[in-house]
Order: C-alpha cells, then sequence, then structure tokens
C-alpha cells in the first residue's frame, strides 16, 4: 500500500508500470463507439437530458475488455464536481490499469440550518437511511447511476460489470448501491465511509475493500458522531447516530460468506485485516493508525482548508492505485 516515503518518486514509480496484459492492451480510441466525441486522456463533462452530470476519463493505455469504475465523493456544500479526480488520482491509476473512470456526482439541493438555506449534496437512495435526517423524496440516485452508465455504453466499449469506488457518503452509497444492485457490481472500494446500523444487509457476496482511519473525527471507525460530524448533525441534522465504520466489513465477511479467521497483519501504521474462507468474492479491511477522514494517496491535492476542516490525508500511502487494482481485477475477470 506504499511502496516510498516521497510521493514524487512514488509517481515516478507508479508510472513505469503497466497493468494491461499485453494480449488486451488497446489504445483508449479503440474503446470509442462510432461518432463519439468523447477525448483519450483527459476527463469529458457529460450533461445528461435531465440536466445531471458525469465526467468519463478514457485512458490512453486501455484494456480492450473496457473496465469501468465508478468514483464517487462523498457530502460537500455547493457540489462536489471535481472533487474526486482532485483528491484521488484515479485518472493516472487509468492509464495504468486501463480503465475507465466515471465520476458520478450527487443531486444539489437546499438545507435548512436553522439560521438559512444552504446549497449541498448528499447521495440519496431510495427505502435506504441516508445522510440528511431530512428524507428528499425527489431524486433517487440509483436510477442515475444505471443512466449513467447507460448513457455511457453508447458513447464507449463497457463491461457488462463495473467496479465502485467510494469515499466517505460515496463509499456508503457504493455499499448499498452494490446491496440492491448485485448484479451490476463487479466488486466495491470504500474509503473512509460507512454503514448505517439497522440497515437490510446484502444478500449476495461482492468481493469489498475497506479502508479507514482511527482517528476519523467525521466517520469515527467506531461508530456515531465525531466532533467534526458533531457540528454538521447539529447544524443539518443527519443519521450519522446510526454510521457504523466498523461493520462494513463485518456485513461483507458475512454476505461473501467467509467463515475463516480474520487474518491481521501490520506494518508501519497500517494493519491489514483479511477475512478469510469466503465462499464468493473476497473482503479485506486496512486500517490506518493516526489516519483522518480523507483518500489516503500521495496524490491527494485537495483543498487544504477543506481537509484540514474535515481531516487530512496520509500523503505517504497509496490506497488509490490499492483500490483501482483490486476492482479492476474483479470487473475483468470473467471476461
Amino acid at each position: 500500500w506504499s511502496s516510498e516515503s516521497d510521493p514524487l518518486m512514488m509517481l515516478v514509480e507508479s508510472k513505469q508500470h503497466n497493468d494491461v496484459p499485453l494480449e488486451h492492451r488497446v489504445s483508449g480510441e479503440q474503446l470509442l463507439s462510432q461518432g463519439s466525441d468523447l477525448k483519450v486522456g483527459e476527463i469529458n463533462p457529460i450533461t445528461l437530458p435531465d440536466g445531471r452530470r458525469y465526467d468519463v476519463y478514457i485512458p490512453q493505455n486501455a484494456d480492450d475488455r473496457a473496465p469501468v469504475i465508478v468514483a464517487m465523493h462523498g457530502a460537500a456544500v455547493g457540489d462536489s464536481i471535481g472533487l474526486m479526480a482532485q483528491e484521488s488520482g484515479l485518472t493516472a491509476d487509468a492509464e495504468r490499469t486501463g480503465a475507465i473512470v466515471v465520476f458520478a456526482y450527487p443531486k444539489p439541493r437546499e438545507f435548512d440550518t436553522g439560521l438559512g438555506n444552504v446549497t449541498g449534496v448528499a447521495w440519496n437512495a431510495p427505502d435506504r437511511m441516508n445522510l440528511p435526517s431530512s428524507a428528499d423524496n425527489q431524486t433517487n440516485d440509483y436510477d442515475y447511476l444505471d443512466t449513467v452508465l447507460e448513457d455511457l455504453s453508447t458513447r464507449s466499449r463497457t463491461s457488462e460489470e463495473i467496479g465502485l469506488f467510494g469515499f466517505s457518503d460515496g463509499g456508503r452509497f457504493a455499499q448499498v448501491y452494490a446491496a440492491d444492485r448485485p448484479d451490476r457490481v463487479a466488486a466495491i472500494v470504500s474509503q473512509s465511509g460507512t454503514w448505517m446500523d439497522g440497515e437490510e444487509v446484502p444478500t449476495v457476496g461482492i468481493p469489498a475493500m475497506i479502508v479507514h482511519g482511527d482517528s476519523d473525527e467525521t466517520l469515527p471507525y467506531e461508530g456515531g458522531t465525531g466532533s467534526v460530524s458533531g457540528k454538521m448533525d447539529w447544524m443539518l441534522g443527519t443519521n450519522l447516530d446510526n454510521s457504523a465504520p466498523y461493520m462494513q466489513a463485518q456485513v461483507w465477511q458475512t454476505a461473501d460468506q467467509c467463515h475463516g479467521p480474520v487474518l491481521e497483519e501490520t506494518q508501519g501504521n497500517i494493519t491489514e485485516r483479511t477475512y478469510s474462507g469466503c465462499e464468493t468474492g473476497e473482503v479485506v479491511e486496512y486500517l490506518i493508525a493516526g489516519g483522518e477522514h480523507a483518500i489516503n494517496d500521495y496524490r491527494n491535492d485537495g483543498n487544504r482548508t477543506a481537509q484540514w476542516l474535515l481531516g487530512s490525508p496520509d500523503r505517504t500511502l497509496d490506497f488509490s492505485t490499492e483500490g483501482a487494482q483490486f476492482l479492476t481485477r474483479y470487473i475483468v475477470s470473467d471476461q
């Protein structure tokens, strides 16, 4: 999960790798549909007929099996456009893994703070316990993501199953989408995400990679609200009393029927837990000692003020690359 302490050296080392098997290497242009206006090697903004947006990156070094990773940020003030690309470095990983990367965005809505309304975003899954306590009966983000994937398939070749890479509330949404649409999802990665205690659990096993810091004060690993999210809860009203990040691995351990012992190994500030004996899929959890609420990757170039408020990343780690490789491995495994 980390190779060098120097981010520049880690970037140089990563660029030297091409994970696409030789027999599957193609140019990004070869994935595009006839007449597609997508540009290879850059982030393409797409506006759907209903006005909602997603961005897509087609790598120059592509895989002819067209694996698709959907990346989702968490709740934010204003909108979250561009945040996941800036904080994850997944476009660079796309050139290594050959995967198409989609950046999906929740729909802005008005929240009542008690002192006036503020525009913000949070993922909204129907019939699920979402982050805001105020219900949004107008937005169905399952339908939105389905539409994104359908639209992308008209512009480029795409894999039948996708990988979901979520941060914070995006990690929560990745898991409930996978639980409710298991036929669409090959694997999931949740970084600093959560599971809501009391939610209906998945019944179909899916490979899951969970990453969380033990000093996260936005979504504390042990559950409930922290010093940061407590203020959010007071201002906006949330369901975070039910937040239980520690349950994420347990939920997928049960769904994947992992009956073996939990194998634990610690190197430096990382404890890796492998839930062994899985009948379907794989469950691995990484706990970062001192880790805060962030995408812990050396390429995280997010807003420093926001990170100071919510949580700063450990830039000696490369969990975006680890996550992208985990997802791609399962997306292409049956092709």
